[in-house]
């Protein structure tokens, strides 16, 4: 099998942005070793286009998160909490990281006066 085969496949298995399960068992009988390592490698980079994940210092306020869910509609949204980020939001879509924080705006400011 080739690369853009085994990719294919990949992108054969998700059903409605979810993988299926009886479809990743009928292909992954097919395949050989090699195969199969192409083949979790882009599964896990599929799902992780698919997926955006919202850090947030504290879960209470939804009807905030609400808001910023509504960008990304065509994207699984996850929401974690990590209390250490004292004032701001983290969101991570696929590879790019987006910090919105008190200190970095306070910083913006300075720089443009």
């Amino acid at each position: 099998m080739t690369r853009k085969q085994v990719k294919l496949l990949a992108e054969k298995s998700f059903v409605r942005r979810k993988l299926d399960s009886k479809r990743v068992l009928s292909f992954t009988k097919l395949m050989k070793r090699k195969n199969l390592r192409e083949y979790v490698r882009a599964i896990k980079a599929i799902d992780a286009k698919n997926k955006v994940t919202i850090v947030v210092p504290s879960l209470a306020k939804k009807g905030d998160l609400s808001s910023i869910a509504r960008l990304y509609l065509d994207k699984e949204v996850i929401y974690e909490e990590y209390p250490t980020l004292m004032v701001g939001v983290k969101i991570i879509d696929n590879d790019l990281v987006h910090y919105f924080n008190l200190k970095n705006s306070l910083e913006n400011i300075v720089e443009n006066i």
